[in-house]
């Protein structure tokens, strides 16, 4: 699987977006690919919650759905921050 998903999604890169590391180039394809497999869970997560939000019923429909809807915003976000982090090169296990 190493490579797989980065062959599929190659682009070529600017000078400006490439960054020094000490890692081998395959420790980057492979760190890359599970990113990716991270971020497209957490997408695919986000759609979930959204879509038990637009299909929530019952007694407490109202509460539930404004939970959902909050939830829904808390994963995007999250989403958003984990992939400017690692554009920046900021790889840590923080959740917030």
């Amino acid at each position: 699987m190493t490579g797989s998903i980065s062959k599929r999604l190659q682009k070529p890169h600017s000078k400006s977006s490439q960054m020094r590391t000490d890692l081998a180039r395959e420790a980057v394809a492979e760190i890359s690919d599970e990113l990716l497999l991270l971020l497209s869970d957490a997408f695919s997560l986000f759609l979930k919650t959204k879509n038990f939000h637009w299909h929530v019923t019952g007694p407490h429909f109202r509460e539930y759905h404004l939970m959902l809807d909050e939830q829904a915003d808390q994963i995007f976000a999250n989403r958003r921050n984990r992939g400017a982090r690692t554009q920046n090169g900021s790889f840590d296990r923080s959740f917030d």
